[in-house]
């Protein structure tokens, strides 16, 4: 199916999950530690970085770490659980040992005792100012479940999105009053399904949590959401709404007004709000749809590998039937279930020259 779908798969493009990369601040180990041997979340990048194989890293090999591409490509793409950097004033004695083993290698290869003296000056008072920053830092603990905004504030987001404003009450006047109430409602209807879904903010219970390198997961969204980014102003579940109520028991030629129909109330307009801005041929409807920010799925030539997803639109050219020139070709949008135009389909192909002649389609999804 569509390749950029697939990307919703991130480890089908190298990421990997660790769920446990110990909860040390420092991976130290060798003879100077307790620890003989380093954690195997450490282990594994040192054996990446390690070129000669002496089980140490030397800045040498740091630099050309940094220049492989391959590895950078492979250790960028770890999403690690490992203690959040937030919290480490709730454990700074932990912390303050850490660093004291950490010192501890260079402290005790020093044979002169006046100069180990002042290592270890060096070394309390570079502890005590980390200490003082991470304090700083640390909010941790002082988070709280919760929404951040209110039930009314996230309502006029909602309806903001729609290019609305809700009416809290108030009872429209003037022109298209009964369509301003009636919009409010079902936007109020749609809003209320959402916060049904929706669960509290919840924080961790502990401190561990994901970590992930920021500009590759930047970079992978990128590929996600694609050329056209984060998109809103459309609402395929009005789209479908209005598809299914104007649905007519048989086709009466007119698959490209009821299309339009259906477009306008995903985009929140009112009927006819878009008369004039499509196109008077459905076989006309791409270039619109691609304006409009839909996704072509260019790799759809056939219904072999397609599944249709709620609110695709198909686009058919036009072509010779067997007994008619069907000039103005096809439209038809997916409501879930059925492909419908202005009516409701047997199957993806409108009528019997389609099913036989089977003219070439574009299938487009928000």
């Amino acid at each position: 199916m569509a390749e950029k779908w697939f990307f919703f798969i991130w480890k089908d493009f190298g990421w990997e999950t660790i769920p446990d990369a110990g909860d040390q601040y420092f991976y130290m180990f060798g003879k100077y530690t307790d620890q003989k041997e380093p954690h195997p979340f450490a282990k594994r990048i040192i054996d990446m970085v390690d070129l000669n194989g002496d089980g140490e890293v030397s800045n040498y090999e740091l630099q050309q770490a940094v220049k492989d591409k391959e590895k950078l490509e492979i250790t960028s793409k770890l999403i690690v659980k490992h203690p959040s950097e937030w919290a480490m004033g709730d454990t700074i004695a932990k912390f303050k040992e850490e660093l004291i083993q950490v010192h501890a290698k260079g402290i005790r290869k020093e044979t002169n005792a006046e100069r180990e003296q002042e290592l270890i000056k060096q070394r309390d008072a570079k502890i005590e100012h980390i200490s003082f920053r991470v304090k700083q830092l640390n909010f941790w603990s002082k988070l709280t479940n919760g929404d951040v905004t209110t039930k009314a504030q996230r309502k006029a987001a909602f309806f903001a999105s729609k290019g609305v404003t809700p009416l809290n009450g108030t009872m429209p006047t003037g022109s298209g009053a009964a369509d301003k109430a009636k919009r409010d409602k079902q936007l109020t209807e749609a809003f209320n399904a959402l916060e049904a879904k929706r669960s509290p903010r919840q924080f961790p219970s502990d401190s561990k949590v994901w970590h992930f390198h920021p500009i590759a997961f930047v970079e992978h969204m990128k590929m996600v959401v694609g050329k056209y980014g984060i998109r809103s102003g459309y609402d395929i579940e009005f789209a479908v709404k209005k598809l299914q109520e104007n649905v007519k028991p048989k086709p009466i030629g007119k698959c490209g007004r009821y299309v339009r129909y259906a477009l306008e109330a995903g985009y929140n307009l009112e009927r006819d709000g878009l008369l004039g801005k499509t196109p008077v041929s459905a076989k006309d409807f791409g270039t619109y749809l691609t304006k409009k920010k839909f996704y072509l799925l260019n790799e759809v030539s056939s219904l072999e590998d397609y599944k249709p997803m709620k609110g695709d639109i198909a686009v058919f050219v036009a072509f010779q039937g067997a007994k008619k020139y069907h000039q103005y070709g096809h439209i038809q949008m997916y409501d879930g279930k059925k492909w419908i135009s202005d009516f409701s389909q047997r199957g993806f192909w409108a009528g019997g020259d389609y099913r036989k002649f089977k003219p070439s389609f574009k299938i487009y999804r928000w």
